[in-house]
């Protein structure tokens, strides 16, 4: 490589390390301190996640399975509540001697009076 650019370069790099300098003492107390602040901010967040990440960890598995008891609990109540549905709509059927919904049967059979439901 040829001398003169050599120290060329050498002359850029030293440049641009005296730059760097300048600006690090230019920094302000004000800037100084603002940075400081968001390091102690960073290790607080860090601090902080680790305690969520601990606490997840000792109460997350308890809790989860808590919820899913509680929603099997709620589905079942809903199956149970449907078969009674079911089950009513299966003694109507049964009572009135037809299909639910069935209007176009024979019309000579009158439907029965709620005094004979009743009765029954």
């Amino acid at each position: 490589m040829d001398a003169g650019l050599w120290l060329e370069i050498v002359i850029q790099l030293c440049r641009m390390q005296v730059q760097r300098d300048r600006e690090k003492l230019a920094m302000t107390s004000k800037l100084r301190g603002a940075l400081d602040s968001l390091r102690r901010f960073q290790h607080d967040a860090e601090y902080e996640a680790e305690r969520l990440v601990k606490r997840v960890e000792t109460e997350g598995r308890p809790l989860l399975d808590q919820g899913v008891k509680a929603a099997h609990a709620s589905l079942d109540g809903i199956h149970g509540a449907v078969n009674d549905i079911i089950d009513f709509a299966e003694e109507l059927r049964s009572s009135n001697g037809g299909e639910l919904g069935n209007s176009g049967g024979d019309s000579s059979q009158s439907p029965p009076r709620s005094s004979e439901v009743a009765g029954r």
